[in-house]
């Protein structure tokens, strides 16, 4: 993923003694071009930095208002295939909506918009890179990119597939441009623990279900990890749980 940041100029209005300004010496013979030109670029200039500093100030009320946002939507597999009774819970998300439903007011009291684009991704399995805008009302803008494989899962078609897709990437951009903070389930308000993120778990699923024996390891995994789902996993236990796959994958392929 990246992130940029931008600016559009002259969106915040020029002060109107410095219009009245322009207007002479536009008319005034005598005035050099190249200092006219200097002082435009100048207020330009300045017109950015306001727009910056207006999108920052916007974005450090809404940092200190956001709460942490809970993870409490489940992802099933089925052990056996057809066999609803065998679903377990491989991790928990939070879906885009909840996002929204969070940040909307904020963002609509303070003046700003995401928006979403996406271009098809060449190679690597198809899927597609989204890119995320954050605008502010008098332009400054941030965008963050990411690039999103396509999700055939639980027997999606292509047109299914990347459309998944793409809902997972609105909602890590999202996520990111705001630095918001999902955790697991909420226990009478505990939340010391640092669970690993949705895409680590996401990661770490896939990497599990991979594997020819998932079935038989996947409960022995869980087991060294202490956990009884990946998204239980602790941010700092994350390099432990990467290495234990690690091995088990060469292990797989000798």
């Amino acid at each position: 993923m990246t992130k940029e940041e931008k600016s559009t100029a002259l969106i915040i209005a020029p002060d109107t003694e410095f219009i009245g300004l322009l207007r002479e010496m536009a008319v005034d013979p005598s005035v050099d071009p190249a200092k006219m030109q200097a002082i435009l670029d100048v207020q330009e200039r300045m017109m950015k930095k306001r727009a910056e500093q207006a999108f920052d100030e916007a974005m450090l009320r809404i940092d200190q208002e956001l709460p942490r946002l809970v993870k409490n939507t489940p992802v099933e597999y089925e052990k056996v295939k057809g066999d609803p009774k065998s679903k377990y819970t491989a991790f928990k998300y939070i879906k885009y909506e909840d996002v929204d439903a969070n940040l909307r007011p904020l963002m609509k009291r303070e003046g700003l918009r995401i928006s979403f684009t996406s271009v098809p991704r060449i190679g690597d399995g198809g899927g597609t890179m989204v890119t995320a805008k954050l605008t502010h009302r008098f332009g400054h803008f941030i965008e963050a990119s990411m690039s999103v494989a396509l999700d055939n899962s639980g027997g999606k078609s292509n047109l299914q597939g990347m459309g998944s897709s793409i809902a997972y990437a609105r909602r890590v951009l999202t996520c990111m441009l705001f630095n918001i903070v999902t955790v697991g389930e909420d226990k009478d308000g505990v939340r010391d623990v640092e669970y690993i993120n949705t895409e680590k778990a996401v990661e770490i699923d896939q990497r599990l279900r991979s594997l020819s024996d998932h079935d038989v390891y996947r409960p022995k995994f869980m087991a060294y990890m202490k956990v009884d789902n990946v998204d239980k996993i602790i941010e700092t236990d994350f390099l432990k749980a990467c290495n234990a796959l690690d091995a088990k994958e060469k292990a797989s392929k000798k």
